[in-house]
């Protein structure tokens, strides 16, 4: 049986490989007839104090908290300056604070979502093993379907060293085991 697919949620942390992953889920969804969720997480850092005051030589003091927060927003309207200009999609964006992939799981269960794209950074080594893999955690611990979009290297020698093997579009699926801010809908 095919699924019926028509919410689709995509991560984002604003990076190339995000706009890549959200293009796919764009064109899936002009497709198919799907909605969009974009989410970006906001994760808090356990050594500085959401409390702490910040100023520019010039600007009233403002809370750690209050500066993401504006920063984030920016980041989102910029993000969503940057995509198509099409009247077919509706996407509707949220900032959600707390850890990134439990965040991403949490949401796509408590909103039913049909489909998970997300980028991938394709780090190896040492950087994966310190890093780690917000995009592997949720392939992992999600009941739904996702789909991940992996960034092209930058260095073309990279294809020929193995790092591109599977597959060759660099889209992976994985079919897993089983307090939101939100702006209005957009329709592009």
């Amino acid at each position: 049986m095919v699924p019926d697919i028509k919410k689709i949620l995509v991560p984002t942390d604003f990076s190339e490989g995000s706009r890549i992953a959200f293009e796919y889920a764009f064109s899936l969804a002009k497709k198919i007839g799907a909605g969009i969720d974009l989410v970006h997480i906001c994760e808090h850092s356990p050594y500085i104090y959401a409390e702490t005051q910040l100023a520019k030589p010039g600007d009233a003091p403002q809370s750690l908290q209050s500066y993401l927060e504006k920063e984030t927003n920016l980041h989102m309207k910029n993000f969503m300056k940057h995509l198509p200009q099409e009247n077919t999609v509706t996407v509707k964006d949220y900032v959600v604070y707390g850890n990134p992939y439990e965040e991403i799981v949490k949401m796509a269960i408590e909103k039913h979502f049909d489909l998970v794209v997300m980028g991938t950074h394709g780090r190896t080594g040492v950087a994966h093993l310190l890093l780690g893999s917000v995009a592997e955690k949720v392939v992992r611990y999600s009941e739904s379907p996702v789909l991940t979009v992996r960034v092209p290297s930058q260095d073309p020698r990279d294809h020929y060293k193995g790092k591109h093997a599977g597959s060759p579009s660099g889209i992976s699926t994985s079919f897993g085991t089983g307090g939101y801010m939100t702006s209005e809908p957009h329709k592009f």
